[in-house]
């Protein structure tokens, strides 16, 4: 849903705005993680076969490895920085307005896929996959996750020692000889 429609700054102003804790950001972790796990499945497998009723996933995933390859075997991959360039030209690729007709016709005619919906599998493909931008934002939300959560137990912590002094009054101190 985020993914989808959002673009990686939209995102990271939403996650500022609303803070790590929120609804949304939440919404965009798991978004983040379930995509991940389905896109390494299919990139695994190399895109063989549709997996689990994911014909979107699929194509996008089966349309990349085509373009890896014809990159690959274009580029010396790993001669002068290929493994550098790969990439970014894919990222490119991606970005072009014409990717939807491509991936269109890459799958062949017996595929019906919507316009509107390959253009929201391809950006959540570039968040998730290509983009380093989503790769931080996953890893900065994680990283603030962890802090928001001690601070929330440390919250919860003060509120039981005030609630136990309102309840009971407060603790005297005693010297013990």
């Amino acid at each position: 849903m985020y993914l989808e429609s959002m673009t990686i700054d939209e995102i990271m102003e939403l996650i500022e705005n609303k803070g790590y804790m929120s609804f949304e950001t939440m919404a965009i972790m798991e978004e983040i993680e379930c995509s991940k796990r389905i896109y390494d499945r299919l990139i695994a497998t190399q895109g063989t076969g549709t997996a689990g009723g994911f014909v979107l996933e699929n194509a996008v995933v089966r349309y990349y490895l085509f373009q890896l390859d014809q990159l690959k075997s274009r580029l010396p991959y790993d001669a002068m920085g290929g493994q550098f360039v790969v990439p970014i030209l894919l990222m490119q690729e991606f970005r072009d307005s014409s990717t939807v007709n491509k991936v269109r016709s890459f799958c062949g005619p017996n595929v019906y896929l919507s316009e509107r919906e390959i253009k929201g599998e391809i950006q959540k493909f570039i968040t998730v996959h290509l983009d380093p931008q989503g790769i931080v934002l996953y890893m900065d939300i994680l990283g603030h996750l962890s802090d928001m959560k001690e601070k929330e137990e440390k919250d919860n912590r003060q509120s039981l020692a005030k609630r136990w002094e309102v309840a009971f009054g407060k603790r005297k101190k005693t010297c013990r000889a």
